[in-house]
């Protein structure tokens, strides 16, 4: 089963749920509503019948999103089956969000739920207890956002690579698992689930990794708070070498149209970021206690290099030189559509905070 992306009912506002490689758009900084985001999302059970005649299909529920973030309502709208539709509403009645909120305020919302099933997804594990590592009940002290409601998002301070799961053979494929997790205000992931892979063999590899990862938290108007997010962990072929980048940094040619660009929806498997250079924080705004961040606009070409750099937004222009020169060191896995690498088009934030002394290594 796939989730694709909700609209809030009589708006044209999109929410993605996927978050790759810490990417934020320039509008969710500044956007002060915001849409329901699932922290909860037990996966439909796929009708026995059609999955044995191998029938592929789609429902649409619309759902109501209390301010507690549960859900009151929910109906279906169409399906291609009604089995398909029963599966999806029972499923998303369990579902449980962050609340959607207007100026701030918690306020109930209707979201379009697409649901998408398909015979041949892999039917992807639940979780063992310790590795779900399941958050204590709420604290008001810490409050749970999302990370595009946080000022600051979380940093990560020590990334465990994954290992390449035995039963995936020696000659084994590549593939990518979406962990999603809760950077709590301690720094470390809690509240693990597995919510897409290209092959389940990899899924308990992947949360095994993420469960020893640690982060500086985020924040929100100063206070540190727990922070929901969701990230690809990318498991490459063992035999497949180191990548090399022999133009990172540069400009690709614009009559090169050798091998694709395309966009971070149109892959299958999305770029990785896989070793960070840190942006060094300009000393003179520095001294003067200012923080800023640097959105930053690139592609990553098919060998992982990260090229076309640009600023495409920024607090403070003179952060703007620090946050391109450090991207243009940044090693990828590159993007891949129908099995073959692809360039893919991207926006990464890279954040300078004088109190923490961050300075700009994503969320990978």
């Amino acid at each position: 089963m796939a989730f694709r992306r909700y609209s809030l009912r009589r708006t044209s506002a999109k929410f993605g749920v996927l978050l790759s490689c810490g990417v934020l758009s320039a509008a969710a900084m500044i956007e002060p509503a915001f849409l329901p985001v699932p922290i909860e999302q037990p996966r439909p059970e796929y009708p026995s019948d059609l999955r044995a005649g191998r029938i592929d299909g789609q429902a649409e529920v619309e759902v109501v999103v209390d301010v507690d973030g549960a859900v009151k309502a929910a109906n279906l709208l169409q399906a291609t089956e009604p089995e398909f539709g029963a599966a999806a509403v029972a499923a998303l009645r369990r579902w449980r969000f962050l609340p959607g909120t207007k100026a701030g305020v918690p306020t109930e919302m209707s979201l379009r739920i697409p649901v998408s099933f398909r015979a041949a997804d892999p039917d992807l594990p639940e979780l063992p207890r310790d590795l779900q590592r399941n958050l204590p009940d709420s604290d008001p002290s810490y409050p749970l956002m999302d990370i595009a409601r946080v000022d600051q998002p979380p940093t990560l301070s020590t990334s465990v690579p994954p290992l390449y799961p035995a039963a995936a053979g020696k000659d084994g494929p590549a593939a990518q698992v979406t962990v999603d997790f809760v950077v709590d205000e301690k720094g470390a992931t809690r509240h693990l689930r597995i919510v897409a892979a290209t092959d389940a063999r990899f899924a308990r590899a992947a949360a095994a990794a993420v469960s020893q990862w640690t982060f500086a938290p985020g924040r929100s108007n100063g206070r540190v708070v727990r922070t929901h997010l969701q990230v690809p962990v990318d498991f490459l072929s063992p035999h497949r070498g180191g990548l090399a980048l022999p133009n990172a940094g540069t400009d690709l040619a614009e009559d090169d149209a050798a091998i694709p660009t395309l966009e971070m929806e149109e892959v299958d498997l999305r770029p990785h970021l896989r070793q960070a250079t840190k942006a060094v924080y300009p000393e003179a705004l520095r001294k003067e206690g200012k923080e800023g961040r640097v959105m930053v606009d690139l592609v990553v070409d098919e060998n992982g290099a990260p090229r076309n750099i640009r600023v495409a937004k920024t607090t403070d222009p003179g952060f703007s030189a620090a946050a391109v020169k450090a991207v243009g060191q940044w090693v990828f896995s590159p993007g891949s559509k129908d099995g073959s690498t692809v360039r893919t088009h991207l926006q990464i934030p890279v954040s300078f905070n004088v109190t923490t002394r961050e300075r700009g290594a994503p969320t990978p």
